[in-house]
């Protein structure tokens, strides 16, 4: 029956009224009782505890969370550099495969439509700044070419 009786006196059967006891639900104190049991038992085979309440997924994280605590300190930028060394051509295949030119040459078109103002207005800076050196440069490469000689300017020859 899983509705308590009228006058029940469920956790004192041996008291109880009825000659025949018609209650045979668990209540809360018989799951926490097996409940305890079970994790004595679990910790005495195991040797480790459980945490209570929890589903399968939280302690497998709050594991993974344990052994990441843990690890030891690994230079990344030699662990990348090797493991590139070791699968560079496997690397490159898989970029190769999954490199569309179309889609690219899309993309680029698309971003020097929308930024081809500030592109002008780099390049202008950028050739009105270096003008002076570029012109020196050429007037030192046409009195080379004149004299066949080498003319060195700041290391260039």
């Amino acid at each position: 029956m899983q509705k308590k009786p009228p006058k029940c006196v469920h956790p004192d059967c041996f008291n109880c009224p009825y000659v025949d006891c018609r209650y045979d639900a668990l209540e809360a104190s018989d799951y926490t009782e097996t409940n305890n049991r079970d994790y004595e038992h679990y910790e005495s085979y195991r040797g480790e505890k459980l945490h209570r309440n929890a589903g399968k997924e939280y302690r497998n994280a709050r594991q993974t969370a344990a052994t990441r605590g843990n690890r030891p300190y690994v230079d990344r930028h030699e662990y990348n550099k090797t493991y590139y060394k070791i699968y560079r051509e496997e690397i490159l295949a898989k970029n190769k495969a999954s490199y569309d030119t179309e889609e690219n040459t899309r993309k680029c078109q698309k971003y020097v439509k929308k930024h081809s103002k500030e592109i002008s207005n780099y390049l202008s800076n950028y050739y009105q700044k270096y003008a002076d050196k570029k012109r020196e440069y050429a007037r030192l490469r046409y009195h080379q070419k004149k004299h066949k000689t080498q003319v060195a300017d700041h290391g260039r020859v």
